[in-house]
């Protein structure tokens, strides 16, 4: 998994456990600051997925194309 997403999960279930010891007319700050970082936990996570789907369809320049396994073998 992303290292991005893991981090921004680990924030909103640290906000999240910040609610309930905040000041009853504070208590709105730690739970937007849970949502926004879950939110961007998701979005971070289908990041992550998308990119490495899509590397999925392109070919590796450096691999070998067939023939003899020798891609850096000088031409004659």
């Amino acid at each position: 998994m992303d290292r991005r997403a893991v981090f921004f999960v680990i924030a909103a279930v640290t906000c999240a456990l910040l609610v309930l010891p905040s000041d009853a007319d504070l208590r709105w700050v730690p739970t937007v600051m849970a949502i926004s970082y879950a939110v961007l936990a998701l979005l971070s996570y289908l990041d992550f997925r998308s990119r490495r789907a899509s590397n999925r369809d392109v070919p590796n320049p450096g691999a070998p194309q067939g023939g003899d396994g020798q891609p850096n073998r000088p031409v004659t």
